[in-house]
């Protein structure tokens, strides 16, 4: 368990990494500063080209690394430190810049930070895939993983209504020691597990050909289970990751007629209630995995998160604000769980891999989850900011949006996320690796390990 808990806490740095940035940038940039919130999902899109080649080149380097640290750790610890440095950069723009000057100074602290967090968040989730042979176990580790990043889920919704505390003197200033905060945070809890967890499968990959940046990139492509799963990702990610995106203009301007400072508590208790529910989810998940099996669990958590989506359409009203807990409740149980079981899965099918090609290659297989991660952040933004200017959003009328505008936005963000999540549900279909073949795998690995 304390192996379990030192793994969780560099998750703590991980969610926060990723997800800090994807609560904060719509707010500031385009809410506080005026930024056109397409030009933003533009320049959170275009930051995927980047990561398309910093993310495999992680994880080659990873895999290939040797040293008396291991091939993970050392990178754990310089990116978590490299990350908490950038962070707080992003958000020392001035809203007196021109649209230009301010897009420049976004787009180039934007990827100094995504590269530093690409250096820890690889090595750090291709540590995970290692970290046990054990079918099931795999599932309890990554649901006490998501336990503990529950510290960051429960601050993350709130950064934005911190930041504007009345103790500060303005809006960027609250921003900027949130943001300062965060990267201290992101150094902290990112540096423990590469200081202290230990490498498995470290000597058993010793002596390996060395992998390339076009086996980074062909390996995953050609392993169908893996694209399976990356695909479910994908689509559930730019589902769920909507509620975040277009929550917070539902709260603040349908909710809340216009006021950010209520709007914003709105959204920081919704994902309080997500964050306290998400405990029992990431406890109860490994009990359900070997129950009924992975792939029964992963659908009817995909069900629930469905059903709390439609449910959005009822229960945001704005004359029973907190009736949106019952959905926050639901998503957070279904949130967790998906992502327990999904970071399982990877860690089979790196069992899967080396069962087809004799290898140990989890530094690619974690770049390309991470790769899917962040590009499906992007896409969000993107879609988000489509969505807004599609409904006819306009920053400067403040709560003054038209009935049409505040239609289209909650039926955005009520329907937008289903469609997702019934792709995610028929592709699961074709996932090949069950319980039974999971096993059979494991055997013959241990069998060949053993006549070595």
């Amino acid at each position: 368990m304390s192996k379990k808990l030192l793994y969780g806490l560099g998750g703590v740095s991980f969610k926060l990494g990723r997800d800090s940035m994807n609560q904060l940038v719509n707010p500031v940039f385009n809410i506080i500063m005026g930024l056109n919130p397409l030009l933003i999902g533009f320049v959170m899109m275009g930051a995927r080209l980047w990561d398309a080649i910093t993310d495999p080149l992680m994880g080659t380097i990873s895999d290939n690394s040797e040293s008396k640290y291991g091939r993970r750790r050392p990178y754990i610890v310089l990116g978590a430190i490299a990350s908490g440095v950038t962070f707080p950069l992003i958000w020392y723009a001035n809203s007196d810049w021109g649209q230009g000057m301010l897009i420049a100074y976004f787009i180039v602290t934007a990827l100094l930070f995504w590269t530093a967090f690409t250096i820890f968040s690889v090595p750090y989730e291709s540590l995970g895939y290692e970290l046990t042979p054990d079918y099931h176990e795999r599932t309890r580790i990554f649901g006490i993983r998501l336990c503990v990043n529950q510290v960051a889920t429960l601050l993350i919704p709130w950064l934005f209504a911190i930041a504007q505390w009345d103790g500060f003197s303005n809006d960027m200033t609250g921003i900027r020691v949130v943001g300062t905060v965060v990267g201290v945070l992101l150094m902290i809890s990112g540096i423990l597990p590469g200081v202290f967890m230990v490498e498995r499968y470290r000597n058993l990959a010793q002596g390996q050909a060395k992998r390339t940046l076009k086996d980074a990139i062909l390996v995953p492509l050609r392993n169908r289970p893996f694209m399976i799963i990356a695909a479910i990702v994908l689509m559930f990610f730019i589902g769920s990751i909507t509620m975040e995106a277009l929550g917070i203009y539902v709260n603040i301007y349908y909710m809340s007629g216009g006021d950010t400072k209520a709007g914003a508590y709105l959204q920081g208790l919704f994902g309080t209630v997500v964050a306290v529910s998400s405990f029992g989810g990431g406890i109860l998940v490994g009990f359900l995995g070997s129950r009924f099996g992975k792939i029964r669990v992963l659908q009817g958590m995909i069900l629930l998160a469905l059903v709390a989506s439609l449910l959005k359409w009822f229960l945001f009203d704005p004359d029973a604000p907190y009736l949106q807990l019952i959905i926050a409740a639901m998503n957070g149980m279904a949130t967790v769980s998906f992502w327990a079981l999904t970071f399982s899965m990877k860690a089979d099918i790196c069992d899967y891999d080396e069962w087809q090609s004799g290898m140990r290659r989890e530094g690619i297989y974690g770049a390309g989850a991470a790769y899917i991660h962040k590009l499906a952040t992007s896409i969000t933004y993107l879609i988000a900011g489509g969505v807004l200017v599609f409904t006819g959003f306009q920053q400067e009328l403040g709560g003054g949006q038209s009935e049409e505008t505040l239609f289209l936005l909650r039926l955005s963000f009520t329907l937008g996320p289903v469609a997702f999540f019934i792709l995610c549900l028929f592709l699961l279909r074709f996932y090949p690796i069950t319980d039974d073949k999971m096993m059979e795998i494991r055997g013959e690995l241990e069998a060949r390990r053993n006549a070595v």
